[in-house]
């Protein structure tokens, strides 16, 4: 069975309104999840110290693209409309392996991972790096230098992710249980939500159709 997660992202500029980001990814998982999470985390640790930070669908889209690319193997998914999820949940999706989680607000970001079926998750309870770690069955820690150069060099790569992620943690950007449910909901009682799919008729409606977007012309 091909490894299937997805990315979500919301962006919560007030108390009764977010947007943000979600995609699929086919392949990304385990170790690969990781290396691109730690990814994310740099780039907003490095936006928020700045004035560039502002927790807008924006900025999730940016996210999104940062999780996309995979520096540590060029490997790339989840770039096309055709891999947006804007209108599942967690539990709708077609997913085996789990999903990173990210939510910005205008006081700073958290994230988190759900565990996929495959390894025995519910997508639903969120956890961080060790326990997406443990339910992979791996220590992803440097391994002996008595393993292939290629081995080591993938070892190393995936533990400084893994440091840069509990360092995260520890600074407190670990997600909450409340967060993850908020992150991963289609809609939120009281609080009004927008996709990729309501943001491209609204700002650019005349690129509405070429993404499927129905159009309702009303006469004149």
């Amino acid at each position: 069975m091909a490894q299937r997660t997805q990315l979500f992202v919301t962006a919560e500029t007030d108390p009764s309104a977010f947007g943000g980001a979600r995609r699929h990814h086919h392949w990304r998982y385990g170790p690969n999840m990781v290396i691109c999470a730690a990814q994310v985390v740099e780039h907003l640790n490095t936006v928020g110290t700045g004035t560039r930070y502002l927790s807008t669908s924006e900025t999730a889209e940016g996210v999104a693209a940062i999780y996309g690319v995979n520096r540590a193997t060029g490997e790339t998914s989840g770039l096309s409309l055709y891999d947006d999820v804007s209108t599942a949940t967690a539990e709708e999706c077609d997913n085996n392996n789990g999903d990173f989680l990210v939510n910005l607000t205008p006081e700073g970001y958290a994230f988190g991972f759900l565990i996929g079926p495959s390894e025995g998750g519910d997508l639903t309870t969120v956890t961080g790096v060790d326990g997406l770690m443990a339910a992979f069955g791996a220590c992803w820690s440097p391994m002996p230098y008595d393993v292939e150069r290629e081995d080591r060099e993938w070892a190393a790569t995936v533990s400084k992710a893994v440091e840069t992620l509990r360092a995260a943690e520890a600074a407190g950007h670990l997600m909450g249980q409340d967060t993850a449910e908020r992150v991963t909901a289609v809609e939120v009682p009281g609080v009004k939500t927008e996709t990729v799919w309501d943001t491209i008729p609204r700002v650019m409606p005349d690129a509405a159709p070429a993404v499927g977007t129905r159009v309702r012309i009303t006469p004149a």
